[in-house]
């Protein structure tokens, strides 16, 4: 049985334990394995990437558009949110896997050619934000699922000639007959 939830994949045998859960598989920026635990040096990176930007602004307006310091404080948000996004495309195309990275580290490089650094800086706050609140909510699905799946009965008690023999519900066959009590999930379908 597949479970799809949020680009999350997962493979589950008949008794519902995961097929091969140590086997990592790629989904969009993300790995099965990091989905659902937002990473605390993601969050301080966005968070001050965020703080740099917000300064760059300002000081753009305080000091004129040209302003060194505003520069300054644009490349540095530019670093603490892009350059990761980089250094993950680049990752990623040696491994010969793609995403959304590579894209956004051709208009980074491209603002930044440009000397458009703010841009880059918005561009990249923007992403590390959106890709932020992605891994949030693929996680919390995934966690809803997992829930949903352990409540999943494996016994039954089926009713043969007048008696309740308690079997494991993946050996109910077609045309079988179970007592469901009030309350109880179905053990089949």
């Amino acid at each position: 049985m597949l479970v799809v939830s949020n680009f999350v994949v997962n493979a589950y045998d008949e008794n519902l334990h995961a097929v091969n859960p140590s086997h990592t598989v790629m989904i969009g920026r993300y790995t099965t394995e990091s989905l659902g635990v937002l990473d605390r040096g993601a969050l301080l990176r966005a968070a001050a990437g965020g703080a740099a930007l917000v300064a760059s602004v300002a000081l753009r307006a305080l000091l004129g558009a040209g302003s060194p310091w505003g520069e300054a404080t644009a490349l540095l948000s530019l670093g603490l949110t892009g350059l990761p996004i980089v250094l993950g495309a680049a990752r990623g195309l040696l491994r010969l896997q793609t995403n959304v990275d590579e894209l956004v580290s051709l208009a980074l490089v491209a603002s930044v050619v440009l000397g458009e650094y703010v841009v880059a800086a918005v561009v990249a706050f923007l992403m590390v934000v959106g890709s932020l609140l992605e891994e949030y909510t693929s996680g919390r699905a995934r966690r809803h699922i997992e829930k949903i799946i352990a409540l999943h009965p494996r016994h039954a008690l089926l009713l043969r000639q007048g008696e309740q023999l308690e079997v494991p519900a993946d050996s109910l066959l077609p045309g079988d007959r179970i007592l469901v009590r009030p309350g109880e999930i179905v053990a089949a379908e």
